[in-house]
């Protein structure tokens, strides 16, 4: 096999790691083609439906996720420092009130490593949104996204109390403090707060995580068969159609 052989091979087995199914095209359910121009065939018809994943989208994602990392810190800081006496703004203090913002990294890789799951976001789609029956699938979705959207709004409403409460205490200055209902709401307000916020940004790292890494793959399974036809086009198959000629 010759060196250009070789390159069009090792081209093929990268496209092959992006889009499983180049792998099997050919004859006998071999790794490499049987033929590089079907393989060059095989690669585009795959190109035709890449890898699902958006820049634009994994980066909102990515700064919603930051956005929530952030809001967990303020939430933590306010509290785990001092209950370990620790100065919040010390460097132990950010990084007690950094830590547990920083879950969803942790079960991401600990789910790609016991369970061989690279992406967790479609795993999670796949068994939430994909059960058996249409009608299963419908109400999968339909419970899911009335779950999510209620506790948001439950959420907006609480801030909206929340809001109406620090109004009340504001305008009597230091002369009003919270009544035992008040401060009760707030605590359960801050608590409801506090768990939305860890969610979302565990949905959001998942979220981003997914998009960045398909429109990745896209662009590198983009690349290799661009390489893949050069390397066919510019007459690669020399020594292929050689041995036709001399048979």
């Amino acid at each position: 096999m010759g060196g250009a052989d070789s390159m069009i091979l090792g081209v093929w087995g990268r496209l092959g790691r992006w889009f499983p199914g180049c792998g099997r095209a050919g004859s006998g359910g071999s790794s490499a083609p049987g033929s590089f121009r079907g393989g060059l065939g095989a690669a585009e018809s795959a190109l035709e439906s890449p890898p699902r994943g958006s820049w634009l989208v994994g980066l909102l994602a990515a700064l919603c996720f930051a956005i929530c990392l952030a809001a967990s810190y303020i939430f933590n800081s306010g509290a785990v420092p001092w209950l370990v006496s620790v100065a919040r703004d010390s460097w132990l203090g950010a990084a007690l009130s950094l830590a547990p913002a920083t879950a969803p990294v942790l079960l991401d890789r600990l789910g790609a490593t016991l369970f061989d799951v690279e992406d967790t976001w479609g795993a999670l789609k796949v068994a939430v949104f994909c059960p058996g029956s249409r009608w299963a699938r419908w109400l999968s979705r339909s419970g899911f996204f009335i779950t999510v959207a209620g506790i948001h709004l439950y959420t907006i409403w609480l801030l909206a109390d929340l809001r109406d409460i620090s109004a009340f205490l504001q305008r009597g200055g230091y002369f009003v403090t919270a009544a035992a209902r008040q401060q009760s709401r707030i605590d359960h307000a801050l608590l409801v707060l506090s768990l939305v916020v860890a969610v979302d940004g565990a949905l959001f790292y998942l979220l981003g995580l997914h998009e960045l890494r398909g429109a990745a793959a896209r662009r590198r399974a983009r690349r290799e068969a661009a390489a893949l036809r050069a390397a066919v086009k510019s007459g690669a198959l020399a020594p292929e159609q050689s041995d036709t000629h001399g048979g």
